[in-house]
């Protein structure tokens, strides 16, 4: 498939398409908290270059993330816990361990689907200038809705 050029009006009028969100498909369930990370993880790419394993993928990005929250949180909770130090000390490594290996899932993910950082903003020449188009125009949109006026309660 051909890629349209994002120089063009035809390729800015394609940019503010792909500037909406990505909707989670139905058949993915995610955490709350996984949830929150779905649009930073989606925005990473234009919205039409998102497939529907990608999606999966990307899926799992956000509950690795999420996981990795929960872990911290658990392991702020063992660093209050001055009575017993050899079970916090323990804690503390395995938590360690645990972020570490969901950290190099995320990485290996992120290869995966060209949105680390030297696809973003770097090597995939053609795939910058649209993801950049896109940012350009979610941001044009989203200080349009500054500019109209908001209901009073």
């Amino acid at each position: 498939m051909k890629r349209q050029r994002t120089d063009t009006v035809s390729g800015e009028i394609e940019a503010f398409g792909n500037a909406k969100d990505v909707p989670i498909p139905e058949h993915i369930e995610l955490d709350p908290t996984a949830r929150l990370q779905w649009d930073l993880v989606t925005r990473s790419k234009s919205a039409d270059l998102w497939t529907e394993n990608d999606l999966e993928l990307a899926a799992e990005i956000c509950i690795a993330r999420s996981q990795k929250n929960r872990i911290r949180r658990q392991m702020a909770l063992l660093e209050t816990d001055y009575d017993k130090p050899f079970d916090r000390l323990r804690g503390l490594a395995e938590g360690e361990k645990q972020v570490d290996a969901l950290v190099k899932r995320e990485e290996r993910l992120t290869r995966l689907l060209q949105i680390h950082p030297a696809a973003t903003v770097g090597k995939a020449r053609e795939s910058v200038k649209k993801n950049t188009a896109t940012r350009q125009a979610r941001e044009t949109i989203n200080a349009a809705d500054d500019l109209i006026a908001q209901p009073i309660h």
